[in-house]
C-alpha cells in the first residue's frame, strides 16, 4: 500500500532510532513512528541529551500485533493526529487488524511514560496467549459446524430415504389392495342375497379399515413433522360407532367374548369431524380390548355430554394395567409388559398414534385399570354439532310400541342393554338369562308377542329353547341372536325349524326394529343401496395405462360400467403408441410401471404435443403412493389430475367428469 502523508508533515526516514529521537527533539522532524520495544530501550538505555526537557507527545494504540508509537511536540500535535488517522484508515482498508487509539500526554515524568508502556507491552504479551485459545475455540467451532452440517446433511439422507421407502411400499400395498377392494366394488353392484351383501360389505368394511391403518403406518413420518391433516366432514357418528362393532365382532366371538354396543339416546345422529380418525381411534382402543381379554366382555358405551363433546367408553375384562405402566403405555412402542408382544403381538405404536390424533381433535384419552381386573379406556372428542343435534329414530317403530317382547340372554350386560333398548322403543321387555325360565314364561303368559334369544344360551341353548316353543307355542314369533363365529351352521338350524330372521351381535337397535317389525307382519324392504357406478354424461374413449392385471380388469369395469370406452396400455411406451395410433378423450396413467413409467411418459407426451401442435390430452397420474406432496409434484410433471389406490369409482368418474367438462385447469398448456 502507498501511504500518502498530509502535509506540511516532514518526514524523516533512519534505522537509527537513537538518531530518529534526537532529531525529532531537536526539531528536524515532526513525529516519529517506531516499534514499541525499541522505544523502551532508547528511552531507557541510551536517552539522547536534546531530549531532556522536551515536552513529548505519545500516541499509544492498544491493539494485538505489532506495537507502535507516534511522538510529536506539543506544538505540532495536529500533524500527529494527521498521522494517526491516516493510521486509522490503514486499519480500515485491511493494511492493519483491528486498532484502538487514544492520545496520551506526559508532560513530567518519563518514568509514567515508560511503566505505561511496559505495561502497554505485557498487557498485549498476554493478549496474544488469549487470542491464541480464542482462535482455538473459534477452530473449535468452526469444526462443531461442519460436524452440525454433515449431521443435518446426512439426516436429510435419510429422511429422503425414509421417504423413497414409504413411498416404494405404498406402492406395493396399496396395488394389491387396489384389486381387492376394486373386486368387492363390483360385485357388490350385483344382485345377491341379503345375507351376503351385508357379509361382503362387513369384508370390504374390513379391507378399507386394512386400508386406514396401512395409510396411518405410512404417514406416522408425518405425524413428528406436524403434516397429518384432519378432515371436517358430516357424518353418521352412529354408523362410525357400529361399523366399529361389527368390524371386531368376529375377533371377540372366535375369542368366546361377549361383545357390547352400548349408545345413549343423546348421542346425535350426524356430527362434522373426521370420520376416519374417530373410527381409528376407536379401533385401536376397542381392539386392545379384545387382544388383551381372554374371558368376559367388552363394553363399548358412547354418551353427549351437556358441553357437545362425546365420550367413548371402552371397557373390558382383561389382563388390566399395572399402575406405573398407564402412563407409559401411551408413548411410541410401549407396552405394560415387555413379554405382552410376545403373547399377544403388536408393535406398540397404537395407543401413542390414537393420542396424538386426540389431541389433534382436542380430545383425550386416558385410562382406569386394575391389575388381572380389566381396564376401562375413556375416548372424549368434541365434535362439531353434538350439542345441538338431536338424536332421531332411523325406523319407524310405533307399530312396536305396546309389545311384549321375551328376551333371553345370559349376559347380565348385554340383557341390560336390549332392555334400555326396548324401553327407548316403547315396549314392554320381559327379561330373563335363563333358558328353561324363558321357556316358563312363554307356556305360562300368553300375551308374550315375541322372543329374542341368543342361540348360544345354555341348559338348553337357543336352538332347543326355540324347538320346545315350537312345540307349545307354533305361533310365536322368534329372533335368534348369533354371534359371528358359526354363524353360518346356526342359520341353517333356526331355518329348518322356519325360523328365517336372526339379529347378529352386538345387537344394534336399528336391526332389532327391522327385524321385529317383520316377524310381525310389516316387513320393512330392505333397499338396494344405489349403483356407486353411474352412467356417464358423455361416452369417452379413455386410455389406460397401467401394468397390473388385477388393475387393468377394476379400471376397465369401472370405466366401462360408466358407458365410457376402454383401451389398455402395459406401461408408458405402449401409451406413448396408443396416443400415435388413435385419439383419447382422456388418459389414465399409472405412476410406477416397468420400462416408461408415467412421469416420462407424460413428459414425453407434453413434449410431442409442443413439436406437433397437438391438442392437450387431459392426463390422471393414478398412483400408490400416498404421502404428502405427492399430488402437486405429479401436477408439475405434467399430469391434469390425481388419484390415489385404491380406486374409488366415485371418484375416478368424478375426476374424469371435471376433466371432460373443462372444471379442472390444464397444467402446463401448450
Amino acid at each position: 500500500m502507498t501511504t500518502i502523508w498530509p502535509e506540511p508533515v516532514r518526514k524523516l526516514v533512519t534505522d537509527q532510532p537513537e538518531q530518529s529521537l534526537e532529531r525529532l527533539c531537536s526539531g528536524e522532524a515532526d513525529g516519529m513512528w517506531t516499534d514499541l520495544k525499541v522505544l523502551e530501550d532508547v528511552l531507557l538505555r541510551r536517552r539522547p541529551a536534546a531530549c531532556n526537557g522536551v515536552a513529548l507527545t505519545y500516541f499509544v494504540p492498544e491493539q494485538n500485533g505489532v506495537g507502535f508509537t507516534v511522538g510529536a511536540h506539543n506544538s505540532r500535535k495536529s500533524e500527529a493526529n494527521a498521522i494517526r488517522n491516516q493510521i486509522g484508515s490503514m486499519a480500515g482498508d485491511g493494511t492493519l487488524t483491528a486498532i484502538a487509539t487514544r492520545w496520551r500526554v506526559f508532560r513530567h515524568s518519563d518514568s509514567a511514560l515508560l511503566g505505561t508502556l511496559v505495561e502497554l507491552y505485557r498487557r498485549n504479551r498476554f493478549l496474544k496467549y488469549e487470542l491464541g485459545l480464542a482462535a482455538a475455540l473459534i477452530v473449535v467451532m468452526l469444526w462443531l459446524i461442519y460436524r452440525a452440517r454433515e449431521a443435518r446433511r446426512g439426516a436429510e439422507l435419510a429422511t429422503m430415504a425414509r421417504s423413497q421407502f414409504l413411498a416404494n411400499m405404498s406402492h406395493e400395498l396399496r396395488t394389491p389392495m387396489n384389486g381387492v377392494l376394486g373386486m368387492m366394488d363390483l360385485v357388490l353392484e350385483g344382485e345377491m342375497s341379503p345375507d351376503q351383501r351385508e357379509q361382503l360389505q362387513l369384508a370390504r368394511s374390513s379391507g378399507q379399515s386394512l386400508l386406514a391403518i396401512l395409510n396411518d403406518i405410512l404417514d406416522f413420518s408425518r405425524i413428528d413433522s406436524g403434516k397429518l391433516e384432519l378432515e371436517a366432514v358430516p357424518f353418521s357418528i352412529r354408523e362410525v360407532i357400529e361399523r366399529t362393532a361389527r368390524l371386531l365382532a368376529p375377533q371377540a366371538h372366535e375369542k368366546k367374548l361377549e361383545l357390547i354396543l352400548d349408545i345413549s339416546p343423546g348421542v346425535p345422529q350426524m356430527v362434522i369431524g373426521d370420520p376416519v380418525r374417530v373410527q381409528q381411534v376407536l379401533l385401536n382402543l376397542a381392539g386392545n380390548a379384545v387382544k388383551f381379554t381372554e374371558k368376559g366382555e367388552i363394553v363399548l358405551r358412547v354418551q353427549a355430554r351437556e358441553d357437545g363433546a362425546l365420550c367413548f367408553e371402552i371397557r373390558d375384562t382383561g389382563i388390566g394395567i399395572p399402575p406405573l405402566k398407564q402412563l407409559s403405555i401411551f408413548f411410541p412402542f410401549e407396552q405394560a409388559d415387555g413379554s405382552i408382544s410376545r403373547r399377544f403381538g403388536g408393535s406398540g405404536l397404537g395407543l401413542a398414534i390414537s393420542t396424538h390424533l386426540a389431541r389433534m381433535m382436542n380430545g383425550t384419552i386416558s385410562v382406569e385399570s386394575k391389575q388381572y381386573e380389566g381396564s376401562t379406556f375413556f375416548f372424549t372428542v368434541p365434535l362439531s354439532g353434538a350439542a345441538t343435534g338431536a338424536a332421531t329414530a332411523t325406523v319407524d317403530f310405533a307399530a312396536l310400541r305396546g309389545k311384549r317382547i321375551l328376551v333371553a340372554d345370559d349376559n347380565e350386560s348385554a340383557l341390560k342393554v336390549l332392555q334400555e333398548m326396548g324401553r327407548r322403543l316403547r315396549m314392554i321387555i320381559l327379561a330373563t338369562t335363563s333358558a328353561e325360565e324363558a321357556l316358563q314364561i312363554v307356556t305360562g303368559d300368553d300375551s308374550v308377542d315375541a322372543i329374542l334369544c341368543e342361540a348360544s344360551l345354555k341348559l338348553p341353548d337357543g336352538t332347543h329353547l326355540a324347538e320346545e316353543i315350537r312345540l307349545r307355542r307354533h305361533a310365536m314369533p322368534i329372533v335368534p341372536m348369533f354371534n359371528s363365529s358359526g354363524l353360518a351352521a346356526q342359520a341353517v338350524r333356526f331355518r329348518r325349524m322356519g325360523i328365517p330372521r336372526f339379529l347378529l351381535k352386538p345387537v344394534f337397535e336399528k336391526e332389532m326394529c327391522e327385524q321385529l317389525l317383520g316377524v310381525f307382519g310389516q316387513p320393512r324392504e330392505r333397499a338396494e343401496p344405489p349403483s356407486r357406478i353411474r352412467p356417464a354424461p358423455v361416452r369417452l374413449r379413455i386410455l389406460v395405462a397401467e401394468d397390473n392385471r388385477i388393475n387393468q380388469l377394476v379400471a376397465r369395469r369401472i370405466l366401462e360400467k360408466a358407458g365410457h370406452g376402454v383401451r389398455i396400455a402395459e406401461d408408458g411406451r405402449e401409451a406413448l403408441r396408443a396416443i400415435e395410433e388413435e385419439e383419447f378423450d382422456i388418459a389414465l396413467f399409472d405412476v410406477q410401471m416397468p420400462e416408461v413409467d408415467g412421469i416420462e411418459a407424460v413428459r414425453t407426451l407434453r413434449r410431442m404435443e409442443r413439436e406437433q401442435g397437438r391438442v392437450r390430452l387431459p392426463v390422471i397420474a393414478v398412483t400408490a403412493h400416498a404421502l404428502t406432496g405427492d399430488r402437486e409434484r405429479f401436477l408439475a410433471e405434467g399430469m391434469d389430475e390425481y388419484v390415489a389406490k385404491p380406486l374409488a369409482a366415485d371418484e375416478l368418474l368424478d375426476r374424469i367428469g371435471a376433466l371432460a367438462s373443462g372444471n379442472t385447469p390444464s397444467r402446463n398448456a401448450t
